[in-house]
Order: structure tokens, then C-alpha cells, then sequence
């Protein structure tokens, strides 16, 4: 969010570039279950296995930051469906 404002308002960005915390780690470290999603393949079952404890788990899955910026990005409502909108295809 940070650094989409900066964009949009001064085009450009300064240290907005921020790592996750390790959070299978961080959920192990506070005593409950963490899983890590290894890949969209395993979305569901990792989900369903930590559904399955019956208790608090923390599931990291990967994004890829940078579709927050597409996602802000203006869509030109207009054009016509698949032309490139970064929402629009």
C-alpha cells in the first residue's frame, strides 16, 4: 500500500521494499502448527491439513507483491474485454 501511494502520488518510491517474516517459524515460535504452501498444487491440501488440527495454524502462502501494484493500477473500462487492463483479461 505504501509503495503503491508513492507511486501514484510522486511516481516514483523510496524503501518501501519489505520482506516477510519467516511465518512458519514465527507460528512455532508462539507454540502453534505453521505449513508452508511449496505450491499452488498444494494450496488445498496444506489448508485441509491445517484445518484438520482442530486448532490455530498459521499457513504461509507465497505472493508475489508486485500484482498488489497491477491490482492498483487504473483500468481503462472502456476497452474492450482481454486488451490489457491489468485486472481486464
Amino acid at each position: 500500500v505504501i509503495e503503491a501511494n508513492e507511486r501514484r502520488l510522486f511516481k516514483r518510491t523510496f524503501a518501501t521494499e519489505f520482506g516477510n517474516p519467516a511465518f512458519v517459524e514465527l507460528a512455532r515460535a508462539f507454540g502453534i502448527a505453521g505449513f508452508a504452501v511449496p505450491s499452488a498444487r498444494e494450496l488445498f491440501p496444506t489448508l485441509r491439513q491445517a484445518l484438520d488440527l482442530g486448532e490455530p495454524a498459521i499457513v504461509a502462502v507465497p505472493w508475489d507483491h508486485r500484482a498488489n501494484q497491477r491490482m492498483a493500477d487504473p483500468v481503462d473500462v472502456g476497452a474492450p474485454e482481454g486488451s490489457g487492463g491489468p485486472l481486464i483479461t
